[in-house]
């Protein structure tokens, strides 16, 4: 990992800054809109009016970019992850605990990587809720959110983890019924 100091710091974060906001830009006017035009240029949507389509365009655009920054910033967090020695082995996750100089950064890291992971799903979910096929929203949410909870991590966190869980139930049933209204 390279270290950079302050003013050097500040000048990555403002270049980064800059990127990110032409990207978006860049991505949304050349890919993003046209494609949701494309999209919803169909017999079923040319029964909406314009004002419908447009912001069925809009929220598909926007879904579509957090997509893609979801999904960029997921695999650089797994490249990133995958080159420490301790990724695999859980067993690694705690050595020399309690005196570790970060206490609980490695199971931390782990857990936020595995729970940022249900941001892409969420977010294809989203998509596929702008497009006919709405059952895939629920089982993509229901899946990634209770399904795929890490449960080989109970025994460590369990009150944590169970909290966690309490609140993915209670988020899937908020995007359920708001999905019915």
């Amino acid at each position: 990992m390279v270290a950079v100091s302050g003013a050097e710091a500040v000048s990555v974060a403002l270049l980064f800054s800059f990127g990110f906001i032409c990207a978006r830009f860049l991505l949304d006017r050349l890919v993003y809109k046209p494609l949701a035009v494309y999209l919803f240029n169909t017999k079923a949507s040319k029964l909406m009016n314009d004002e419908a389509r447009q912001a069925k365009i809009v929220k598909f655009s926007e879904s579509i970019w957090k997509l893609t920054y979801y999904a960029s910033v997921q695999a650089w967090v797994l490249m990133i992850i995958k080159q420490e020695p301790w990724s695999l082995d859980t067993m690694q996750y705690f050595d020399g605990w309690p005196n570790q100089p970060v206490a609980f950064f490695r199971i931390g890291t782990i857990i936020l990587a595995l729970h940022d992971a249900s941001d892409v799903f969420l977010e294809t979910a989203k998509l596929c809720n702008c497009c006919p096929c709405n059952a895939s929203y629920h089982s993509i949410t229901f899946l990634r959110k209770l399904d795929e909870f890490p449960t080989t991590l109970y025994y460590i966190f369990n009150t944590m983890l169970l909290t966690l869980l309490v609140f993915h139930v209670y988020w899937w049933k908020l995007i359920y019924s708001e999905d019915e209204d």
